[in-house]
């Protein structure tokens, strides 16, 4: 009956505790938790506390409680600091419009750059839209072309958001592709030349601008530290965010460790110190749903197992399987070396520098950099499932050029040549057999 609690809802359980959940706000009429599976950097979840199936009958039988659920919103936008900065109200419903948990309930996001109209391309039913991608700000090398800006590259992974080598233009190409400030939360600068690292000048001020309500962490190779401190105070502006310096030096290794991933740099051969950059996330099991029903496991009981190991005899290896994490790398101004080769090792995504066509190779190597017949030759050897070519120097005018030299060094798994603004999803997951 609505109204009434329900036996069989999610969220019914969690108003009366029965299942646990982050709660960030509470009300005499609603609830307010963190979403367990976070679109944005602030994703929380704002609930009546009686039942209603969706927002158009709780507003038509409770127009009451469903102004409570909208000022709870409000209310939640403020306390997570994302009310100035622009945050969205979601209320779907109807499973055509995504809406799989049927109690009422507004979706409230913020922390990042928020498109309109969102998945517009995607047909109704169709699973989300990963939320692991990058977003690509620029592809030239030295010198940019009327279609190609300087480097800039965003990788989306969950609700986090790292920016790769931000040259000159990356704040307007931000703009263009829809990123916002609030989408990053750390800066990897592989090396200090300026189609690499000019634009973060503009960056950090913006990032001061808008006050963005986290903390930024910014990697970049130690030597390079003189560098790094002109362009952070190239100008004078107000500083609102705590920026981490925290440098790369010797021969790389781990630098982050979090959650969701882990973050390694490895040296590069280039005339000027450079590091790739390696995102490793965390093995973890897969729940098999007809095991659990087979042994009698459900509700919050599949919890206690995944976090206790064991439950009634049942053990969690015997109801689930081996999942491995996902694996990105990112590999700018380079000759071939070890590090190149560590940083590519059976990933699923690899980003990397071909500056060259193959007939130049004597003036790739020369200069620290790779062709693309040698950038393909990495990722086949590698295990790579996707490759990203980019960083294209402006002598090449015809971008096919590189899918052809690519293929024919070898590599069949997924390839795309960088344009500027493109989105580039990571691969499924691997399929366990």
């Amino acid at each position: 009956m609505a109204g009434e609690p329900q036996t069989d809802c999610l969220f019914c359980k969690i108003v009366s505790g029965d299942i646990p959940a982050t709660i960030v706000r509470e009300s005499d009429t609603t609830v307010a938790f963190r979403d367990i599976n976070p679109q944005a950097p602030t994703h929380v979840l704002v609930i009546p506390k009686v039942h209603y199936p969706d927002a158009a009958t709780l507003a038509a039988a409770e127009p009451q409680i469903a102004a409570d659920v909208l000022r709870e919103a409000g209310a939640v936008a403020a306390d997570e600091k994302v009310d100035g900065s622009g945050y969205r109200i979601i209320l779907n419903t109807g499973s055509g419009a995504g809406q799989t948990v049927f109690h009422a309930h507004a979706h409230v996001l913020g922390g990042r750059g928020l498109q309109w109209p969102p998945d517009n391309a995607r047909p109704v039913g169709a699973p989300p839209m990963s939320v692991r991608e990058l977003v690509v700000l620029g592809t030239a090398s030295q010198v940019p072309t009327r279609h190609r800006n300087h480097n800039g590259y965003l990788l989306r992974w969950d609700g986090q958001g790292i920016l790769f080598d931000p040259g000159e233009g990356t704040q307007r190409q931000m703009l263009r592709a829809g990123v916002a400030a609030h989408d990053i939360d750390r800066i990897c600068i592989t090396h200090f030349h300026g189609d690499h690292s000019l634009g973060l000048a503009g960056v950090i001020q913006r990032i001061n601008l808008d006050q963005v309500p986290h903390p930024v962490t910014a990697h970049y190779p130690a030597s390079g530290q003189h560098f790094f401190d002109r362009l952070r105070y190239a100008t004078a502006y107000r500083e609102t965010v705590e920026l981490t310096q925290a440098p790369v030096a010797g021969t790389g290794g781990a630098l982050a460790t979090t959650p969701a991933y882990t973050l390694d740099s490895h040296k590069l051969s280039h005339p000027v110190e450079s590091y790739g950059y390696r995102l490793t996330e965390p093995d973890t099991r897969r729940m098999l749903p007809a095991l659990l029903k087979e042994h009698g496991i459900a509700g919050p009981d599949v919890g206690r197992l995944q976090r206790e190991g064991v439950l009634g005899g049942v053990t969690l290896e015997q109801v689930s399987e081996h999942r491995r994490g996902q694996r990105f790398a990112f590999v700018m101004d380079t000759r071939l070396c070890d590090g190149v080769y560590a940083l590519a090792e059976e990933c699923d995504m690899l980003v990397i520098e071909s500056t060259f066509l193959d007939e130049d190779e004597k003036l790739a190597t020369d200069h620290g950099h790779l062709t693309a017949g040698q950038a393909a030759r990495v990722a086949k050897e590698s295990g790579v499932r996707h490759l990203v070519l980019t960083h294209f120097s402006q002598r090449y005018s015809d971008p096919e050029l590189f899918e052809t030299q690519a293929r024919a060094a070898g590599f069949d798994g997924e390839l795309t040549v960088a344009q500027d603004l493109i989105r580039v999803p990571l691969p499924p997951r691997h399929q366990q057999h």
